[in-house]
């Protein structure tokens, strides 16, 4: 999914690094991915509406209390039509067929965790990647929204850290993957991702404080 996605160029190459890890595993790996087009689809206008039915009264009585981006997403929900259901319910159905059909010849999809290396706190989100305008606070973290509304199991493990590339004296980051099974099937991917954990060893890591 890592060459469907904008993603940094030092994360790429973090992830691509752990092909081998797999292989040497004793997995084949391959450029296969779930069809993951109805996905976008499917999670934000569910969030849309989770948003609206569960704070819509909050935002008429007390708008000053929310961030502008988080209003959007509540607003979005309120303007939702029965048309805009039906079509969020008809591509659920198209994930779930996409889902099955990758997992019949795959146990795991591995993905990068985030499209971009970790940021400064006091930032809101990334509003450009690689010199893309991000369209709202949700679409940086498009390599994990898209995985949610197929109701897969998925775990994230320390993949490496970011190579210093244009400052030596940068700090290296840490990247990490997904991996994610068929739905129902949550101990072989936290088997998997134990096996990854041990070859590599990064997960024991830690920053220095």
């Amino acid at each position: 999914m890592g060459g469907r996605l904008n993603v940094r160029p030092e994360v790429r190459a973090v992830v691509d690094a752990t092909a081998p890890v797999f292989t040497d595993l004793g997995a084949t790996v391959d450029d296969g991915c779930i069809d993951l087009s109805d996905a976008a689809e499917v999670f934000f206008t569910q969030r849309a509406y989770d948003f609206a039915a569960w704070y819509g009264p909050l935002l008429r009585a007390r708008p000053e209390k929310f961030r502008d981006f988080v209003a959007w997403n509540i607003e979005l929900g309120l303007s939702l039509t029965v048309a805009d259901l039906l079509s969020k319910d008809a591509a659920r159905v198209r994930l779930a067929s996409a889902v099955n059909d990758f997992f019949a010849d795959h146990d795991v999809l591995v993905t990068t965790t985030s499209q971009v290396l970790p940021f400064d706190a006091s930032l809101d989100y990334p509003r450009v990647i690689n010199g893309v305008l991000q369209e709202n606070y949700l679409d940086w973290m498009a390599a994990a929204t898209l995985i949610s509304p197929t109701g897969c199991p998925s775990v994230s493990v320390s993949a490496g850290f970011s190579r210093p590339s244009v400052d030596p004296a940068a700090p290296e980051l840490p990247v990490g993957i997904q991996i994610i099974g068929a739905p129902g099937r949550d101990v072989e991917v936290l088997q998997v991702a134990h096996a990854v954990e041990a070859a590599t060893g990064y997960g024991r890591r830690h920053p220095e404080l």
